[in-house]
């Protein structure tokens, strides 16, 4: 019993000062926000490739709107786009 008593005490001083640093590293992340790397052209081509192969299969498989997500896939090469845009 005196091991786990001795463990649980280490795991609440560890969560108590991980709750104690919360707000420093939000404001951390407030004062120095990290901005997304620059990919270089062979990662935005396989991005690209990536994206018109899914929307080509999904044609294939017919599903509704498949062409347009083609034309789109091509139209979006390089770009990123995302739920939260």
């Amino acid at each position: 019993m005196t091991i786990l008593a001795t463990v649980g005490a280490c795991v609440g001083l560890l969560v108590l000062v991980l709750m104690s640093l919360a707000p420093a590293i939000v404001e951390l992340d407030a004062r120095f926000p990290v901005g997304r790397r620059e990919q270089g052209p062979a990662a935005r081509a396989v991005r690209a490739a990536r994206a018109v192969k899914t929307a080509r299969s999904a044609q294939a498989a017919g599903v509704a709107g498949a062409a347009h997500a083609v034309k789109a896939a091509r139209g979006a090469a390089g770009t990123r786009i995302t739920a939260h845009a």
